[in-house]
């Protein structure tokens, strides 16, 4: 979600636009980082290669397919993630977002790392940005990169973020 409010290109349309667990997707800032390197480039990619997908149950989310994880996992080598892709002119869409921002990050989210996290919304530099983190002593449990929208924190999670979304 964090990315795709920029690379849509109709911000315009939001008047205020929340973020969970959003990051740029370099596996330098991650943790621990050489497991992520690893789960994207040496079983990864050769998966995606040889099978033409990468099941979801490696640790990575959904199953996706090899051309796309490919492209996803050399822009996770470049310290600048896809900003370093220029086909996607990804600095200039991101600089052209206004609408207010709360991004909300997990401290227990091995890979929205607050170094991630700021990674990514350091391109959002006209766009009113707040961010909040959120520890699992906060939420009433592990969090995660996934679990955010797990109806066990519709009460200590959702319920700020939807506050903060009506103002």
């Amino acid at each position: 979600g964090g990315q795709v409010l920029a690379l849509g290109g109709r911000s315009e349309r939001f008047s205020r636009y929340l973020m969970v667990a959003t990051m740029t997707g370099y596996w330098g800032n991650t943790k621990p980082r050489f497991r992520v390197f690893s789960q994207m480039n040496l079983v990864g990619v050769p998966l995606a290669t040889l099978l033409g997908r990468v099941p979801g149950r490696i640790g990575l989310g959904q199953t996706l397919p090899g051309t796309i994880f490919r492209e996803w996992a050399r822009w996770g080598r470049h310290p600048e993630y896809f900003f370093a892709d220029p086909t996607m002119d990804a600095a200039r869409r991101f600089s052209e977002v206004e609408t207010p921002i709360l991004a909300i990050g997990l401290t227990d989210d091995p890979w929205g790392t607050p170094k991630a996290q700021q990674a990514l919304l350091k391109y959002y530099n006209r766009a009113p940005t707040e961010v909040r983190w959120v520890s699992p002593e906060d939420a009433g449990g592990n969090v995660g990169h996934l679990g955010f929208f797990r109806s066990a924190f519709k009460e200590t999670l959702w319920q700020p973020a939807i506050d903060w979304l009506k103002h």
